[in-house]
């Protein structure tokens, strides 16, 4: 009992220690006022025909030129620190994928996935040597179909089977919506993950003005958040059941951007806000600019979304509300 007790203690210790760490790196962020990550949407096109997102409707198809992502990599504000994450649409059907990958084979990137293009995943991953790889879960198999139009889980299975040896760091996201917003679903992919050995990804579905879709008043099903084993995904849920309440603000605008097909840069993923475009200026120039300083300023107290890519660096960050003074 006394080893044990122990045992706890140091435990607690380590945690705090961790979590202190995780402040202080974010504080950094956040004072330094960089996009440390990048979110790159180099295309619109897309395979899969979800109920909750229109980018697969979107025409004209737009694709993000190869030379402005050189560009890009070569302005100063990015370093060899700075993260990437690349999205679309899906990812690989932008007709030079394999060209954007090899100008990142020595940076730090994730990809994102819905799992449809099983064999070009697996041949991307392995030529490339793909690190991290997210695919889209929505729950059962029938559900997953329901809400994202295509059957993908056999391909997912696949992916997951054939790299799961190859030392790539695979994930799920699992995006609670009215559709799965039941004990049932998330159970299932909950335990796929566990059985394959993924990490889990809990976010909430929101309305990010480039997806063109409408929004759903609903509530985290509390037996979903009681099953969330990571402490600030349960509490990223939690809140959001009341988050109008928290006023929590939003400063992942600070050390995070999002570049769209087009060669947008914007505020955020929820705001039709642009701070510039890529094929008229640099990004230097674009983030340091006296109008971005200021609606990154004006915005820090927006609190309208609850987009997982925004809100779940502010809880990790807030996660005491004491913390709020020392900006």
């Amino acid at each position: 009992m006394r080893f044990m007790k122990k045992i706890k203690q140091y435990a607690k210790k380590f945690n705090f220690i961790v979590d202190n760490y995780i402040l202080f790196k974010s504080f950094r962020m956040i004072k330094e006022e960089k996009p440390k990550e990048i979110t790159l949407y180099v295309t619109n096109r897309c395979n899969s025909r979800c109920q909750n997102c229109n980018i697969w409707k979107l025409q004209p198809k737009i694709d993000l030129k190869v030379d402005i992502i050189k560009k890009l990599l070569s302005d100063k504000i990015v370093t060899r620190s700075t993260t990437f994450v690349f999205q679309g649409g899906e990812f690989i059907l932008h007709p030079d994928y394999d060209k954007i990958l090899r100008l990142f084979q020595k940076r730090k990137f994730t990809l994102l996935s819905n799992g449809i293009l099983s064999n070009k995943i697996i041949e991307i991953c392995k030529t490339f040597r793909v690190t991290n790889l997210i695919l889209s879960l929505d729950g059962s198999p029938e559900t997953n179909k329901k809400i994202r139009g295509i059957d993908s889980f056999g391909n997912i299975l696949k992916i997951v089977d054939t790299l799961k040896k190859d030392n790539i760091a695979i994930g799920i996201t699992y995006t609670v919506c009215p559709e799965n917003n039941n004990i049932e679903d998330f159970s299932f992919v909950k335990n796929f993950c566990q059985q394959y050995g993924l990490s889990l990804n809990v976010v909430i579905y929101g309305t990010p003005f480039y997806f063109q879709v409408e929004k759903k008043t609903f509530l985290i099903s509390n037996q979903i958040i009681e099953a969330v084993e990571n402490k600030y995904q349960k509490k990223y849920l939690m809140i959001f059941n009341n988050y109008f309440k928290y006023k929590i603000p939003c400063l992942s605008i600070r050390k995070q951007t999002t570049i769209w097909p087009d060669g947008s840069v914007t505020l955020c993923q929820q705001k039709n806000i642009i701070l510039g475009n890529l094929y008229k200026t640099n990004l230097s120039e674009i983030w340091n600019s006296p109008q971005s300083k200021r609606l990154r300023r004006e915005y820090s107290k927006c609190n309208e979304c609850w987009l997982a890519c925004h809100r779940q660096f502010d809880i990790c960050f807030f996660e005491n509300e004491s913390r709020f003074h020392i900006l």
